[in-house]
C-alpha cells in the first residue's frame, strides 16, 4: 500500500511539474485555434509564468502581455487566477484575472490606462480624443451574460474631433452594479461641456438617464442647440438643460 502511494505520489508530481513547465509557445497555437479572433505572437517563458510580445482579441490589439499564475489564489476560488500585465500602444493595464470552471471571467484590482482613440473600435461614428485612466475594483461576465462592473472611469482631457468639435476637458464616471443593473454618477471639471447626473442600463438591454448639462463660452453653437433639442428646450435660467431620457439598445453580446 505505502509503494503504491509512493507511486501515485511520484505521478501527480510528475504531472504538475510537467504542465508547470509546459512552454507558453507549445500552448500558444493551440489557443489560436479553440479562441476565435485570437492572435498570439512571440511567446515566452511557461503557461505559468510567461509572456507574449502581441497579442490581439478581433480588433483589439493589447501589445505586450505578461502573466504569473497564483497557486494559492487558484485553490481558494477554484478557478484559475493570475497576475496580468497588458503594455500596449493603445492600453495598458494591470491586476488580477481569473476563469471560473462555468466560464465565468472576472478582473479585480485591475488599473488601466487607454488612448480615447480606442473608442473607435466598438463605435466608428464619434473620434475622441485624450485618455481613459481608472481602476476596475471588480467586473465579471458569464457566456451570453450581462456583465457586472464596479469601478471608476476618468476621461482625461477628452475631446471631441468628429462629428463635431469639443475643446478638451475632464470627465468621471463612478460605475456600481447591483440587481443586474449597471449605474453611473458622472461628473465633469474644467470643461467646456458641465455635466452631472446618472444612467443607467439594466440586462434587458433598457437605459434611463437623468443629466444636468450647460456648455460653456468655448462649445461650439451646435452642441448647445443639440443639448437643447435633447431635453426639449425650455433650458433653465443658467443656461443648463436637464436630459431625461430612457429607451433600449441591441443586446451586445460579450462573450460568448
Amino acid at each position: 500500500m505505502k509503494t503504491f502511494k509512493l507511486i501515485l505520489l511520484a505521478l501527480v508530481t510528475f504531472i504538475v511539474s510537467a504542465l508547470w513547465m509546459t512552454p507558453a509557445a507549445f500552448v500558444a497555437p493551440h489557443l489560436e485555434k479553440l479562441a476565435t479572433g485570437v492572435t498570439i505572437k512571440g511567446s515566452s517563458g511557461t503557461i505559468w509564468n510567461g509572456s507574449v510580445t502581441q497579442l490581439q482579441v478581433k480588433q483589439f490589439n493589447l501589445g505586450h502581455v505578461r502573466w504569473k499564475v497564483l497557486p494559492l489564489q487558484s485553490l481558494s476560488q477554484l478557478s484559475l487566477v493570475v497576475e496580468l500585465n497588458i503594455d500596449g500602444q493603445e492600453l495598458s493595464a494591470q491586476g488580477l484575472a481569473a476563469y471560473a470552471y462555468d466560464r465565468t471571467i472576472s478582473l479585480d484590482n485591475v488599473q488601466f490606462e487607454a488612448d480615447a482613440s480606442l473608442a473607435t473600435h466598438i463605435q466608428p461614428m464619434a473620434k475622441l480624443g485624450g485618455k481613459f485612466q481608472g481602476m476596475i475594483n471588480h467586473a465579471e461576465i458569464q457566456p451570453q451574460g450581462f456583465p457586472v462592473v464596479t469601478g471608476i472611469l476618468n476621461w482625461i482631457q477628452g475631446s471631441v474631433l468628429f462629428p463635431i468639435r469639443l475643446e478638451p476637458g475632464n470627465y468621471r464616471a463612478d460605475i456600481s452594479s447591483q440587481d443586474e443593473t449597471i449605474s453611473a454618477q458622472i461628473e465633469s471639471s474644467d470643461a467646456p461641456l458641465a455635466l452631472t447626473g446618472t444612467t443607467s442600463l439594466n440586462n434587458q438591454w433598457q437605459y434611463q438617464a437623468d443629466i444636468n448639462a450647460k456648455t460653456q463660452a468655448s462649445a461650439p453653437a451646435l452642441l448647445t442647440n443639440l443639448l437643447r433639442s435633447a431635453a426639449g428646450g425650455n433650458p433653465a435660467a443658467d443656461g443648463s438643460v436637464q436630459i431625461k431620457r430612457k429607451g433600449s439598445i441591441k443586446p451586445l453580446v460579450l462573450y460568448r
